[in-house]
Formats: structure tokens, sequence, C-alpha cells
């Protein structure tokens, strides 16, 4: 559902009754731009998400709590706009001191719902806890287990709106991991599915009510698509509880043909398996069962197996499929639990602290003493002589008579020697204390200066010290990470973090599909590059590589030698669509100013692209990215000419091996061995966290996720418009008789003319590797317009630029005189022997640049996409690059203004 138009807005004025203050407000939020910035803490990963429903990016400040609300208001009918980041408003309440405060909060949330409208704050279930106990008068939970904000409730009330606090703990991950996954079939733009194909889909499944989705895609082999499967779920044509399970475990998920007969159907399966469990059987630690006439106490019930103690045999552990089966077949009878004879707590203690070792020998022993009853003389032959026999026999009684249990009495006594501290609780302290304020400081003491310092203290005080031992070992036992982060910082100890394990299923870290998450990062190669025609050394080129987290599959690889910056981006997701015409769902980048320019952000919102910007320094949440560097490294450039390996003992380092002295490699050279690595040798070889290839994993994910044709990009020049950078505010004014002026070139194209556009604002796109044009876009096409000073500065890169206006500024600024730069003065200067030394080695690596980008531009329409081999031996699979026919493409135009407000 689109954004409310000025008639569909006042209508829901009028049926809600909302008042003139409350319209100012909710007014207001409606024509503003977000009040702030979502910040990136420590371990929170922020981003933007493309909302169709709002035709906007909205941002986010967690993808584990803020982004599954947003998944919500997308996807729910109720909810007919929102809105991140509002306005501030005041909170008026009584601090944990008494005092009265009223700070200023920016809810995450604004949204607007049929019948109300008012603000959200997304809290984790965790921050939430703290935050009662620390200011209870601002968050506590109430009688129903939920939280709430009285001020917040305090000001919504006051102005007509609501105020909801949101905790993690509503989130259901099933629907969320869902709905994200039938994204691209909620699509304006996705096909419907054929009428014979969704009436031959409901005859099947009315056949057989509550089918399994692999089931249903079996059946439906060779007449319907997985597509086609997926597009009936997504527009509720057959129905599927997505709270149940995630889609991709297609053996779990059960398929009707509607909703009602659903929740019929669960009803007669619940009580069918609710019917079917005897009620006679107690599974209680303690329980009492019997088995052919023996008895039985149930003593640890796991997660697979079930541990029980046997009054002949001992401890045994049975599998839980094995025990169902045998209650089923009456084989294990239940009978009522008798205090008097129940297995005592403490001997329950004892058996659950035991090993599995311990257990055995105990029932090792209990077999000796059962053989040596019976007949004495065993003892000569017996693994244990006659005064351990004695002493076993005297141990099964006491126990028998203490626990009700004599195996209890035949564990080993592994618990020996005296474990008393021997030093007195106040050396301890004082030791502890001296580690944590002495030792574990920023300004990094040896352990034995902290030690001497305890020492002292100890002897001027008359406490009995510990040895030095003692103290290394005490300091050794302390947790890594929190005294690496005290005495070096959190970056230092960041190696020695313990990972997050999640408690409960979130969404899958990798993706679950290929396309749905990818990452892309920027490393500098280890390698010296030349000039092919100088052989001049041309220093370290940059390398950008857009990674599948689900395949590990190498989308695109990218190399140049200017640093990171958007035409990195640019080029990466251009060299992607060539290759497989599409972009991936999410894309997670690091927190560099290259990622946060307005054009990248853009350009992935043009393609429904949500960005996930992961933490600073926490290498961890790019893995992927590190890890594909370091083979990268070790696989491909650590073995050329000129590579860098040992600039890591920079001081060995002599003329004779300077890798510098030893570049052969071009930048061109380089990209096309590069690509053939990545494309061809990578792709195929084993990856040891998939047991198979990238390739074959993606090909593999491709089937079981579907293809999604209609989310096909075509390679042409309108998407290499799309991907240009534009002005910061995307568009320029064309100024009567002098043109356009971007980076203080002016320029210019007769159509500017017949069209009528002087003197209006124009939406234009600049060209990044050559100054000498742009592009302006009018309704139906674009105008290419030319510098006035074309042959200066035709293919000169917007780099070449920067760097000679930078320095012509500089050189000027010394006569102490105002200086502006103007297109005539740079063409001049680019022309000058003054400049050639300034700008000569980005030339040349410039001029080598060119050569990269005929390569990634070479992938016009009539590109062949890359074969991809098929799970299935000897078969190949191709990738649809550009079947999308060129009148379904959204017009240029239309794209524009729907992502206008960014």
């Amino acid at each position: 559902m689109p954004i409310m138009t000025a008639d569909q807005y006042q209508q829901w004025l009028d049926q809600n009754n909302v008042s003139q203050q409350t319209k100012m407000i909710i007014n207001q939020i409606r024509s503003s731009e977000p009040s702030r910035r979502v910040r990136g803490g420590k371990s929170n990963v922020i981003g933007a998400y493309p909302s169709r429903k709002m035709g906007l990016t909205i941002q986010f400040e967690s993808h584990k709590n803020e982004l599954p609300i947003l998944y919500q208001y997308e996807y729910s009918s109720d909810v007919l706009e929102y809105y991140d980041q509002p306005p501030a408003i005041k909170l008026r309440y009584e601090a944990a001191n008494g005092k009265n405060i009223g700070p200023l909060h920016t809810p995450d949330f604004f949204v607007i719902r049929e019948d109300c409208a008012g603000y959200e704050e997304c809290k984790t279930e965790e921050e939430l806890e703290k935050l009662s106990e620390k200011s209870p008068n601002r968050y506590y939970k109430d009688e129903n287990g939920e939280y709430r904000c009285p001020p917040g409730e305090a000001y919504a009330e006051e102005h007509g709106l609501y105020y909801q606090v949101v905790s993690s703990k509503t989130i259901n991950w099933n629907v969320q991991r869902n709905l994200e996954f039938l994204g691209d079939y909620l699509h304006s733009n996705a096909p419907q599915v054929k009428s014979a194909i969704a009436q031959m889909t409901l005859a099947l499944i009315n056949s057989k009510q509550g089918m399994l989705l692999n089931e249903l895609f079996n059946l439906t082999t060779g007449n319907a698509s997985v597509d086609d499967i997926y597009m009936l779920i997504a527009t509720q044509t057959v129905f599927v509880d997505l709270a149940e399970a995630p889609l991709t475990q297609s053996d779990r998920v059960k398929v009707f043909t509607d909703a009602e007969t659903a929740r019929l159907f669960q009803g007669v399966i619940q009580y069918r398996a609710i019917s079917e469990i005897p009620k006679y059987v107690d599974l209680a630690i303690g329980g009492q069962l019997q088995w052919d006439g023996q008895g039985m106490r149930v003593l640890n019930v796991g997660e697979t197996m079930i541990g029980v103690l046997h009054e002949r045999n001992g401890f045994t552990e049975i599998p839980i499929a094995v025990f169902e089966d045998l209650v089923q077949n009456g084989r294990f009878k239940g009978v009522p639990s008798d205090n008097k004879t129940s297995i005592h707590p403490d001997a329950v203690k004892k058996l659950l602290i035991a090993g599995e070792a311990a257990l055995t020998q105990a029932n090792q022993r209990s077999a000796f003493i059962k053989t040596y009853q019976t007949d004495k003389s065993s003892i000569n032959e017996g693994p244990v002589g006659k005064r351990t026999m004695q002493r076993l026999l005297k141990q099964q009684r006491e126990a028998d008579v203490l626990y009700g249990y004599g195996l209890i009495g035949l564990l080993p006594k592994t618990n020996r020697g005296n474990t008393m501290k021997k030093l007195p609780s106040n050396a301890h302290e004082k030791l502890d204390e001296f580690i944590r304020d002495k030792y574990e400081t920023i300004k990094q003491q040896k352990k034995f200066e902290s030690y001497a310092q305890y020492q002292n203290y100890c002897e001027n005080e008359g406490v009995l010290a510990a040895s030095y031992k003692t103290f290394t070992t005490k300091v050794k036992e302390r947790p890594a990470y929190e005294q690496t982060k005290k005495r070096q910082g959190r970056r230092a100890a960041y190696e020695h973090k313990p990972f997050y394990h999640e408690l409960e299923q979130t969404t899958p870290r990798h993706g679950e599909r290929p396309f749905h998450i990818a990452h892309i990062d920027h490393t500098q190669a280890d390698v010296e590059l030349s000039d092919p025609e100088t052989g001049e050394n041309l220093g370290r080129p940059w390398v950008t590589f857009m990674i599948d987290a689900y395949s590990r599959r190498l989308l695109a690889v990218y190399i140049t030698f200017d640093e990171p910056s958007y035409r990195s981006n640019m080029m990466v997701i251009r060299e992607c669509v060539r290759r497989f015409g599409r972009l991936p769902q999410i894309v997670v980048v690091d927190g560099g100013t290259d990622f946060s320019g307005i054009y990248f952000d853009l350009l992935l919102a043009l393609f429904d692209c949500t960005k996930k910007v992961r933490p600073a320094a926490e290498p961890r949440f790019g893995s992927v990215c590190e890890r594909l560097f370091g083979t990268a490294n070790t696989q491909f450039f650590h073995n050329l000419q000129g590579n860098t390996q040992i600039m890591r003992l920079v001081r060995q380092v002599t003329k004779s091996v300077n890798p510098k002295n030893h570049s052969i490699w071009t930048l061109e050279l380089l990209y096309r061995y590069l690509r053939e690595w990545a494309y061809e040798i990578y792709d195929n070889l084993v990856h040891r966290a998939l047991d198979q290839s990238p390739r074959e994993t993606f090909a593999a994910g491709m089937k079981i996720g579907g293809e999604r044709l209609h989310r096909l990009i075509p390679y042409d020049e309108q998407f290499k418009m799309l991907t240009l950078p534009s002005t910061k505010s995307g568009v320029a004014k064309v100024v009567p008789s002098r043109g356009i002026k971007v980076r203080n070139i002016y320029y210019w194209s007769e159509s500017l003319r017949t069209l009528g556009l002087q003197g209006k604002n124009v939406k234009v796109r600049y060209d990044p590797f050559d100054a000498g044009h742009l592009f302006v876009a009018t309704e139906s096409d674009w105008i290419e317009c030319f510098s006035e000073y074309y042959a200066d500065f035709k293919n000169r890169s917007e780099k070449e630029i920067l760097i000679a206006s930078e320095e012509l500024r500089e050189r000027k600024s010394q006569t102490n005189k105002k200086f502006n730069i103007t297109a005539a003065k740079l063409a001049a200067f680019l022309k000058s022997v003054d400049s050639q030394e300034a700008l000569l080695k980005q030339r040349d690596r410039d001029r080598e640049q060119r050569t990269i980008l005929s390569l990634v531009n070479a992938g016009e329409t009539t590109h062949k996409p890359d074969r991809v081999a098929s799970p299935s031996a000897g078969s190949t699979h191709l990738q649809p690059v550009a079947a999308v026919a060129q009148d379904e493409a959204p017009a240029l135009s239309q794209q524009l203004s729907t992502y206008g407000g960014f």
C-alpha cells in the first residue's frame, strides 16, 4: 500500500476525529527529514531499509530488534505510514535520586495506523530489564508482563497519540525470516501465477491437507516452479502458518488450502498427539517405571536420551525415540510415586554430577559384587582382591541405608585431598584487589612489579602474602578479554572476546539462499604494479570484493589504484549485475565514509537493497570478507612477482629485494587473472565450511530459494546511468547561456535550450572517470552535455581534477589573495608544465584504470551469462542476465521520483 494521498490523509483525520493540535504534530513528522542519523555502537548493526510502502529508506539502529519491527510495519495492513526518528519529545519523571527531570527523547518510530497514531520505542528485553532497575519511573513491567513508559504515555495522551514500548521478546523470528524470504514475491512487479497452475496446486493440497512443502514441490515438479509455489504462499492463495517454521526448512512446513482449514486440522493433530501420550508414565526425576516387571527410576531427561537407574543392571541411557516406542507398545509402564521408596535427592545430585566413566565403573563394580555373591571362589580370578571386595560391599550397604540406592557407594571417590585455601581470606582479597587495581590498568605494569607492591603491603599490614607463583596463576585465571581490555583497550582485547552464541534462533547470519546477504569490503593487494609503457612503479592497488554470504561465492571483484570510494562501490555493483543480472537483497558493509555517501545509499534504495553497517573494529561481523581476503593472498597475490610479503619485516628489506623494484604486473593484466582466479578457480574449489564448492552451493541454493526472475536487472545504458553519481542535492541549475555548473565546470547542450530547461533545476549524473561530459535526465531520455573545455577535460578522472584543483588552490593561496577555481584556470593549469609533476602519476594510474572500466562495461545486453555447475553431474545451469524486456523496466523518471525524498 503506497503512502497516503492528500485526500486519503484528510479522510483518515476525519474518521479518527484528530484534533488540530495533533494534526500539526503529525504534519510536521510527515514533512520532516529524520531528526537524527542512527549511530552504530560497539556491537549493534545499523542500516537503511528501502520501504516500498513509504517510497523512501527507513533507518534502523539494530538489525535484531528494529529491523524485524520494520518488516511488521511494511506488511501489516493496519499500518498506513511509518517514519523513523521523529522530532524529540520531552519526558518528565522523577529520577532515582528523587529529582524531577525532563530529558529530550527521540522515539524510534512514529506509526500511523488505521484507527490511531503514535510513537513506538524498540528495546531488547535485556535492555528493558536494566533500564527498569535504573529508572523505575521511566520503564516498568506491568501485571501482564509488558513494559510501559509512563512519561512517554503521558506526553502522547496529552497530544491525542499513543506511546508503546516494543520488546524484542515479542518478535516471532520464524515470521521475520519468512517475510524477508518472501519479500521479492511481494514486490509490485512480481508476476502472477497462471490460473491453471494455482488450481492444480490447490487440488493437490485439498487431497491431503497439511502436506509438507517439500512434498508439494515434488508433486508439482514439471508443472509448477518453486517460484510459483512461493508466489502462491506470498499472495495467500494457499495457506502456510509463517510462525510455525522457516520456509527454507520445507520438511517442517505444512501447507493448507486456507487458514480456516489449517486451524481445524491443527486442532485435530494436537488432540491426537495429546490423547496418544500415556498419562500414567511419570518422567519427572525420581519417577518410577516398570519394564517387564523390573523396577526403574528416572534419573535424567535430556534432549535425545533418558537416563534411568535399573534395580538390577544399574545406570543406563535409552534414546527418547526408542523410549516412546516402548511406551506406545506397553513395554514401559508407570507406577505411582511413593515418597518412602523414592530415590534420595542427594543421590540424584551425586549421580548427575558423576561422569559417564564414573557411572560405568560403578556398574562394573556392581557386576563384580553380584558375581562374588553367587560364587565366592570367583574372587581368585576377579579383577579386585578380597579386601577391596569387602570394602566395596561395605560402601554399597552404607549407601543403601543413606540413599536407598547402593550404587551410590560404588562410585569412585575422585574428589579427595585438602582443598581448603591455605592463605587467610584477607590475603586472597588483597591479591585480587592488586591484580585488579595495579596490574589490570592502562599503565600495563609488569606482573613482578604488581606483585612487589602487593608483597610490600602485606608486610606493612602483617598479612601473610601469597607466593609469586600463586600471584601469576591468579593473573592467568582472570578473564582474558576483560584483562586485555583494561590494559590495552577494546581493539586489542577483541581477539579474546568470546563468540556470542544465540540461545534462540533468530535469522541465519549467512542468509538462507544466494543473493540474500552479500558483503562488500576493500583491501590493499599485497603486490606492487608498474606502468606498461614506462615500467615505472605505480604502487599497490585496492581490491574490492562482493561476496555472497550463503555460498561464499565471489559475485564481483574490482581493482583500482584509488583508495576506497563510492567509485569502487559503483563499479563492483556494475560487475555483479553484468555477471548475474541481479543484486543481493541485503548488503553488509563497514562504517567507512565510502559506504555512507548519498550516491551509494540511493543506488541501493533504487534496487530495493537493504544496507547493514557492521560495528567498527569488530571484524567477526565481516568474517566472510576477512577470510576471503586471506584466501586471495595465499592462493593468488602471494604467488606473484612483486608481492609485498617481505615488507612485514621492513627493517630487513634491501634495495635488491624491495618489491617496488621487482614489479612486472600491470593493472589490466592483474585484473584479468584476478577475475579468472575468482570466477573459475576459487569458485570450483571445495570450501571447508560448505563441504562443496561455492559454485555448487550457489546452484543448489538457487534451486531451493527460487530463481526470482522478475527481480532481474537489465545491464543496459539506463542501469549504467543509475550507477553514476550526482550532485549532493541530486540536481543542478541550468544557467542561461552558460549551462550546468558541476565541480567548477560548466556543461552545455543545445537540447537544454530547445527543451526549455534554462533557469530550471534538472537531475544530473556525471562520469567520475571522464570530466569532459555529464548527463541530464528528461522524462524520456538522457541528454549528454559537454564541457566548454572538452578537449582538456576529456578522459580526465574526477580524482585528477580534484588533485589539480587542490594543487592550484595551494599555489595561489601563497599570494594571500582570494582565489576561485574556474574551468578556464583548471584547463590552463592541466596543460601547463607546472602541473605535470603533480598529476603525472595519477594520469598514468587513470590510463591503466580505463582498461579496467572497459572490461567491466563490456557486458552489454548481448552479454552471455556465466555458466554455473548444477548439482547434478555433467549438467550446466545458465544464469539469466538480460532477460527482462526493456519495456518491463520501470521508467527512469519514475524511479528517480520514487526515491526523491531520500
